[in-house]
């Protein structure tokens, strides 16, 4: 049975309520949380518990020429905007767009098939196979911890944590979608998105809401 990477919801931030939308403060404190008390636990078990918050890496991909720092490209700065079809599993996304590409974190192992106890580089193996099992990426990249997401109005949102990074990529060209026939995908301005705003995933209308288009 799949096991995800969890943390108890009023641990994150000391008993503090965990604010809704994107967010920076608290960020550290949060991340030290998340690696001292994160634990696994069968994802049945997880789905319909708002008493955990199940962590999840969240990846906005942005290319460098056109940011050397942040997003801050103006109007014309393009972000990798995809759209995930019905032959996807997730049926509340089908159809919908998102400009972040993440899932749940499942247990590692190393090189010798012993299991990774370090939260940190779990979090990181993580990220890196939701990345590479969804696009194909020869593009140099590097990506940071831009800020953590939060969305309580639904039931799926409840039981979920978002940790926003930022990836820059060197060639636009470099990235594209693996498997056609669930996801498309392309580089588009951050005006076209704004157009296609009503279409966007919840994670991600506040994610381009509250960071994307703060930076820009």
């Amino acid at each position: 049975m799949e096991q995800v990477l969890v943390v108890e919801r009023n641990k994150l931030l000391d008993g503090k309520e965990i604010p809704h939308g994107f967010h920076k403060d608290d960020l550290e404190r949060l991340l030290q949380n998340i690696h001292k008390f994160a634990y696994f636990i069968n994802r049945p078990d997880a789905e319909n518990n708002p008493a955990l918050k199940q962590i999840i890496p969240y990846l906005v991909i942005t290319e460098r020429e056109r940011s050397p720092d942040n997003f801050g490209a103006g109007r014309d700065g393009k972000i990798f905007l995809v759209q995930r079809l019905a032959g996807q599993t997730e049926k509340r996304l089908h159809n919908k767009y998102s400009i972040g590409i993440g899932g749940h974190i499942n247990p590692v192992t190393d090189a010798q098939g012993k299991e990774v106890s370090s939260v940190p580089d779990i979090i990181r193996s993580g990220l890196e196979r939701e990345l590479h099992e969804e696009l194909q990426v020869t593009a140099s990249y590097q990506y940071k911890l831009a800020g953590y997401l939060n969305d309580d109005s639904n039931s799926v949102g409840q039981v979920h944590l978002g940790l926003v990074h930022q990836m820059l990529v060197d060639d636009a060209q470099g990235v594209n979608v693996l498997e056609k026939d669930l996801m498309v995908g392309k580089f588009e301005t951050i005006s076209e998105i704004e157009k296609q705003f009503e279409l966007l995933e919840t994670w991600s209308q506040i994610v381009f809401n509250d960071f994307v288009k703060k930076v820009n």
